[in-house]
């Protein structure tokens, strides 16, 4: 175990030098991606010696197209996005749940599905730069910690990297592995369950989210 550990250690090093790069200001989550590409390359041409140039060129072609299948479904999700915005139907709906008078409990049920339907048409990215500041007057009305509330909008956003249409997790998974969705569908139903769930305990039970900072 101790000498295939030693021999992995390469491979083990690069998350390391990602997450600890990141958090250290070396550099930023974009330049990050590069860093990790390079020493992969370097691992794998020079330590595992089990890439050549011509295999690293294939390699960046099957990544150009496989990059390239899953902006072309971020694309059209950006453009449902602009409509939508073009369409004021965020501010709308976030005026029309205003005039409601829910309660907390039920403004933060109506916020959790909003942000569900949303970031699974438009995408996480473009749900946070465009909902977060619709939503935040809605939430501080409601009395709702805003660190709360961001970790709310994270769990929403991460399940919606899973959860169909846009989805991008599961074309990732069939771009790389040539699986049918038909087979990739069903497996999901278990942990989108698991995940509403949490969403629901984060949600309601705001000491989870909010021990470390008090």
């Amino acid at each position: 175990m101790l000498r295939v550990t030693r021999d992995a250690s390469w491979a083990l090093s690069v998350p390391c030098i990602i997450i600890g790069g990141i958090y250290l200001g070396v550099f930023t989550p974009t330049e990050a991606a590069g860093v990790a590409v390079i020493v992969g390359m370097f691992s794998a041409m020079a330590i595992y010696r089990d890439m050549t140039p011509i295999t690293v060129w294939w390699t960046a072609i099957g990544s150009g197209k496989r990059t390239a299948q899953i902006l072309v479904i971020a694309a059209a999700a950006q453009l449902y996005a602009w409509l939508l915005t073009t369409l004021s139907l965020p501010q709308q709906l976030a005026a029309t749940v205003t005039g409601w008078g829910l309660p907390p409990w039920g403004v933060l049920l109506v916020i959790n599905i909003f942000l569900q339907v949303f970031s699974e048409l438009g995408g996480p990215a473009t749900t946070t730069l465009i909902l977060t500041p619709i939503l935040v007057p809605l939430v501080k009305a409601a009395g709702v910690d805003m660190i709360h509330f961001g970790i709310i909008l994270t769990t929403n956003l991460g399940l919606a990297t899973y959860t169909p249409p846009l989805a991008p997790n599961i074309w990732t998974t069939q771009s790389l592995f040539n699986v049918p969705l038909s087979k990739i569908l069903p497996g999901l139903w278990p942990f989108i369950a698991l995940h509403l769930v949490v969403l629901a305990v984060i949600t309601y039970v705001p000491y989870l989210s909010l021990v470390l900072v008090r």
